[in-house]
């Protein structure tokens, strides 16, 4: 399958005026190497092209400068021709990997939130293991079986008393 982005210098001049809008430490992360890291992980981990990559980070640019919104991400993925557990999977990956980090980035730099730890990035190596692992679970836990009859539960014979022998002192220690 063959992804083409035209785009034409109106579309760039429309992302340029909507960049402008986003906050500085978001423009930051949104063209840092993490960035990058994180897209190369939803690659392997949802079995992409470099050409779907690149169609999807350029959805997540104009997504995170509000261009478009969810729905209509999903319908351009849709509409390349994607399989749809595909599509699925990437929309999941931008919901957990991308969109949650600029919604921690802007409550940090924005003073909503009290604390004042700053976490290190994770490796790429960690980003794409936990991609894989949260896409390979499965989404619901199957119930297991629980017994709640305890009336059948089996009676344990009662252990055998021990018979003192005549001539023991139960208060010594007894040879081996």
């Amino acid at each position: 399958m063959k992804i083409t982005m035209d785009i034409t210098n109106t579309q760039q001049n429309d992302f340029d005026d909507s960049l402008i809008n986003v906050p500085e430490e978001v423009q930051d992360f949104m063209f840092s190497d993490d960035f990058d890291v994180i897209f190369l992980a939803i690659q392997r981990a949802c079995s992409l092209t470099d050409s779907e990559r690149e169609f999807v980070k350029s959805l997540t640019y104009s997504l995170l400068v509000e261009d478009i919104d969810m729905d209509e991400l999903t319908q351009k993925l849709v509409g390349t021709g994607m399989k749809t557990e595909t599509v699925a999977n990437v929309v999941v990956a931008i919901n957990e990997e991308i969109l949650t980090r600029v919604q921690h980035i802007t409550e940090f730099y924005s003073g909503d939130e009290e604390t004042d730890t700053v976490s290190d990035a994770p490796s790429p190596a960690d980003v794409i293991e936990t991609i894989k692992r949260r896409l390979t679970q499965p989404q619901a836990i199957a119930p297991t079986a629980r017994r709640l009859d305890i009336s059948k539960t089996p009676e344990l014979p009662a252990p055998p008393k021990p018979t003192p022998r005549q001539g023991d002192d139960p208060y010594r220690e007894k040879p081996l």
